[in-house]
């Protein structure tokens, strides 16, 4: 009954998403790419194929190491929602394996996408839960895991507002692997049953450092990064940054370096550094010779490579209420770590790193530009900050084995 009328509810949306569609399609063309994926169609056929889906680019990142265990006896199809999504997946896994926009979810456009593809497992990174798609996969047979997964308190109590039609989905899920004790409290909550949860800690640890590149030569040599930046927190982190920088006249080599999490917004970002006074420029731009006061990063796949390099980095997407972005990257990289308060999608790992002496919380442009000055002016403290978040980062790495090991024994019964 309940998923009925939210099918009926998603049909009614389905004009305002290809009105989004477009709209965002005019900005960045590879929302327009594979637009017959959104519908079920434009699909290349495989032979009994494994889907993975990761919604966005951290999440494509993540699916990485599962995508190695995975690709030696099995057909692997990457679905994912957003442009960056797209492009990463297809930079990484687009020479072995099919990359493809995941349909919406209404009935039509799934079952269109179950006909033309005879899948034999799902596995979902994180939190993406479609009902409808979860729905069809279990009257296939077709099981279906959440690998990684967490849900904020917001999320949650989303999902418990909504309890009548989740519920049920949750219940047809087959296997749940959390991040932890709270994740697991939280999904119990919702209905699941506590045999069917798994807490094996998170993936994002599972990474490596960057390795060297040609880009390191456009880069500074000694800079401050803003890492995966949202709108509204740019002009923080430049107040910020000019407070720094008139606060220490005989650092005028310190450059500033911003990595927008949506590559697409370097020009407005470029735009708002130039009216603010600074000499900003577009990374794909600046020539070896060039060295601009501000770096706007507008290419996927040069965070890690900023991270190696700078001197410290503030994580975005928590000064603004979006909920942080991942620290392991910072802490495997061995740069100093700067976060705001809001980091409830990775609630326990900011913890972790905080309760360490880990990271350095600021809650405003002052606090933000203090930490600038003590990181780059006190390399004992930096240097006690990086050996903390390595100790936190080296412990909790092993989650993806402990999936991957699940996974390969399921697929071995089948």
């Amino acid at each position: 009954m309940f998923l009925f009328i939210y099918q009926i509810c998603f049909f009614c949306l389905i004009p305002i998403f290809f009105l989004n569609l477009f709209i965002k399609g005019a900005k960045e063309k590879l929302y327009l790419s594979k637009i017959s994926n959104r519908i079920g169609l434009g699909f290349k056929k495989r032979n009994n194929p494994i889907l993975i889906h990761a919604v966005s680019l951290g999440e494509v990142l993540g699916i990485k190491n599962f995508v190695k265990t995975l690709e030696g006896n099995n057909e692997i199809i990457i679905s994912v929602s957003t442009a960056t999504g797209l492009q990463k997946a297809k930079e990484l896994y687009g020479h072995k394996h099919q990359v493809i926009f995941l349909p919406w979810d209404f009935f039509i456009f799934i079952n269109l996408f179950f006909r033309f593809l005879d899948i034999k497992l799902i596995l979902l990174f994180e939190t993406e839960i479609w009902p409808y798609l979860i729905y069809k996969a279990h009257k296939l047979n077709i099981p279906v895991i959440l690998l990684n997964g967490r849900l904020s308190k917001r999320s949650a109590s989303l999902y418990k507002q909504t309890r009548l039609l989740m519920t049920p989905i949750f219940k047809k899920m087959d296997k749940l692997f959390v991040q932890s004790d709270k994740h697991l409290e939280r999904f119990c909550n919702l209905g699941v049953d506590s045999k069917k949860i798994e807490v094996v800690g998170s993936v994002k640890y599972d990474i490596e450092p960057a390795k060297k590149t040609s880009s390191e030569n456009k880069l500074p040599n000694k800079f401050i990064l803003a890492a995966s930046t949202h709108k509204g927190e740019e002009e923080i982190v430049l107040n910020a940054y000019k407070t720094f920088k008139q606060n220490n006249p005989s650092h005028r080599n310190v450059k500033l370096v911003i990595c927008p999490r949506h590559p697409e917004r370097a020009n407005s970002v470029k735009s708002l550094c130039n009216g603010m006074g600074f000499d900003g420029e577009i990374f794909s731009c600046v020539d070896g010779d060039s060295q601009p006061e501000v770096i706007i990063i507008d290419r996927i796949g040069l965070l890690n490579t900023c991270y190696i390099l700078s001197s410290c980095a503030f994580v975005g997407g928590s000064l603004i209420n979006h909920g942080g972005h991942n620290l392991a990257e910072p802490a495997c990289n061995k740069t100093p770590i700067i976060i705001g308060p809001y980091t409830f999608n990775f609630e326990e790992m900011s913890s972790e790193f905080i309760s360490s002496d880990s990271a350095v919380v600021v809650h405003n442009q002052l606090e933000l530009g203090n930490a600038f000055n003590k990181l780059i002016n006190d390399v004992n403290y930096s240097s006690s900050l990086i050996a903390n978040a390595e100790e936190v980062f080296n412990k909790n790495k092993g989650s993806t084995q402990r999936q991957g090991s699940y996974i390969m024994k399921l697929l071995e019964l089948k």
